[in-house]
């Protein structure tokens, strides 16, 4: 449960980072619009503006890189969880067949059934 939620709050990150991109951007196209005045004057010149934004721009990339990884690792584990849960159920239904349901299948269709119906259903999960 907590996995689920730190997945979402990932997510939220990674969305929220990238719009902050738009406005770094729209503020660092406004900055170079700033004429470059004398250095003894106190005012930041269009270099000043530069750095600041690249550094933003270095933050808010790393801050992506890491929520984009967490999220992506919370999803592969909430995925593998259910994958995992839904093995044991068919497994579960498996052990309570009659005797004479195993001798109409073979045992290779049955764990080839087994793992690629799990593996359909946790691409689809994460996907």
């Amino acid at each position: 449960r907590t996995g689920c939620r730190s997945w979402i709050l990932f997510c939220y990150v990674e969305r929220h980072v990238m719009a902050r991109v738009m406005i770094v951007f729209g503020n660092m196209i406004e900055a170079l619009g700033v004429k470059d005045q004398d250095p003894g004057s106190g005012q930041k010149t269009m270099t000043d503006h530069m750095i600041v934004f690249a550094l933003w721009y270095v933050g808010v990339g790393v801050a992506n890189i890491v929520a984009g990884y967490f999220s992506s690792a919370l999803i592969n584990i909430s995925a593998e969880r259910q994958a995992s849960k839904v093995r044991r159920a068919y497994f579960r239904a498996l052990l309570r067949q009659e005797v004479a349901w195993y001798d109409e299948i073979s045992s290779g269709e049955l764990t080839t059934r087994l793992s690629g119906d799990v593996e359909f259903s946790e691409r689809w999960f994460v996907r």
